[in-house]
C-alpha cells in the first residue's frame, strides 16, 4: 500500500453523547473541527464531531438507536488516509480481503471523503479514507 498518506487518518470513538465528549476533549485542549448531523435511516439523526490536537484526529459519533459506547475497548476503528481508494480496493480484492462497509461518500471536510472498511483478524476495523 504505497499510497498511504499518513499513519493515522483518525480514531473513531462511539459515544453516548457527542456534546459531552466535545466538552471533555475541549478541556484537554482539542479543537473541534467539524460537527455533522446525518439522517440515521431509522427515524433519527446520527451526531458526529471531529476534534484535533497536535496531529491526533478523533471522530466522536453518536448513532441513533444504537448503544455502542461505555464498554472497555469501545474504540471502533482506526482510519488511514490514502491517495487512491480504487487502488486500495483492487489490492484488497487481490488479497481476498472483503469489505465490511463502503465505498461510501460522506460530506465531511472541505470537499467530502469516500471511505471503505475492512476487518482484521480480531474484528478490529480499518477504514481507508480518500479526501476529495
Amino acid at each position: 500500500m504505497d499510497n498511504i498518506q499518513s499513519y493515522t487518518g483518525h480514531i473513531g470513538i462511539p459515544v453516548q453523547d457527542v456534546e459531552t465528549s466535545v466538552n471533555f476533549y475541549q478541556k484537554l485542549g482539542f479543537d473541534i473541527l467539524e460537527r455533522h448531523q446525518l439522517d440515521s435511516g431509522n427515524g433519527g439523526k446520527n451526531h458526529i464531531a471531529f476534534a484535533a490536537k497536535n496531529g491526533v484526529l478523533l471522530e466522536f459519533y453518536q448513532l441513533h438507536g444504537e448503544i455502542t459506547s461505555k464498554r472497555e475497548g469501545a474504540i471502533n476503528h482506526v482510519a488511514i488516509k490514502v491517495e487512491n481508494l480504487g487502488e486500495v480496493q483492487n489490492l484488497l480484492r487481490e488479497l481476498d480481503i472483503p469489505l465490511v462497509d463502503g465505498p461510501t461518500y460522506l460530506p465531511f471536510s472541505q470537499n467530502g471523503v469516500t471511505y471503505m472498511m475492512i476487518e482484521g483478524p480480531d474484528k478490529e476495523r480499518i477504514e481507508f479514507d480518500e479526501f476529495h
